[in-house]
């Protein structure tokens, strides 16, 4: 009987996501499984494991990895190869005592680098959406797909907070506005770095629009292909 479900494999040639892997490794990648991120947004974690950190040779061995070591993403203990990483989860492999974490990249759109095993347990998110739950708390929605309950504080759609995934809670809030440090995350400018000159909000019919002020030029850009990249971070720029 033929298989009709989707295929759990793309060929490489075919594949139009983050630009980690190289045509010798293998001739297919292991797709995400369905979630929170988007396929050209993200990775599966045996990509990650086999094709870029080279921790393992196969598929076998991902799946035996992800049995016998313990992998966490954002602070929970993944065991499925096809779960998606993107940009800015932070990836600990405890047993080597190893962190990293992935960034806009100018030429492969997101790229992955080592992080001081040292750091605090954050991850900086995105306030993608927010709306008003019963009782009159506000939920936020973050990029990374995690929605939170807040009683108070005023967080806007833009806005960025580092949140604690151990204490499963906001640490600090950062207000998106003009004069503030973005970078880039998608669009011909991924990866470049610059400061907000004018916003210009979208509405259901239109997205927003942004002038941000390089080092070189000035770029109009949309408001979604921007991402509030607080001084703590400077590690975060390639």
């Amino acid at each position: 009987m033929a298989n009709k479900g989707g295929s759990s494999t793309q060929k490489r040639i075919s594949y139009s996501g983050p630009k980690h892997v190289l045509k010798k490794d293998h001739i297919f990648l292991v797709k995400t499984a369905p979630g929170t991120k988007a396929e050209k947004k993200s990775v599966s974690m045996a990509v990650v494991l086999r094709n870029i950190l080279k921790v393992a040779n196969d598929l076998r061995e991902v799946k035996k990895v992800l049995q016998t070591k313990t992998v966490l993403v954002n602070g929970v203990r993944i065991k499925d190869y096809k779960f998606p990483v993107g940009l800015f989860d932070v990836i600990d492999i405890e047993d080597t005592k190893r962190k990293y974490t992935f960034v806009p990249h100018k030429n492969k759109k997101m790229d992955i680098i080592e992080i001081d095993y040292k750091k605090p347990d954050l991850r900086l998110s995105k306030i993608v959406g927010k709306k008003t739950a019963k009782g009159g708390k506000k939920l936020l929605f973050l990029d990374n797909g995690y929605n939170i309950n807040i009683d108070k504080g005023k967080y806007k759609v833009n806005d960025v907070v580092t949140y604690d995934f151990k204490a499963k809670k906001i640490k600090d809030h950062y207000e998106f506005s003009e004069g503030v440090r973005v970078i880039f995350i998608e669009g011909t400018h991924i990866g470049n770095v610059g400061n907000v000159k004018s916003i210009v909000l979208g509405d259901e019919v239109k997205k927003g629009e942004i002038v941000v002020k390089t080092k070189k030029k000035e770029v109009r850009s949309l408001l979604d292909y921007v991402f509030l990249l607080p001084d703590d971070f400077d590690y975060l720029v390639q």
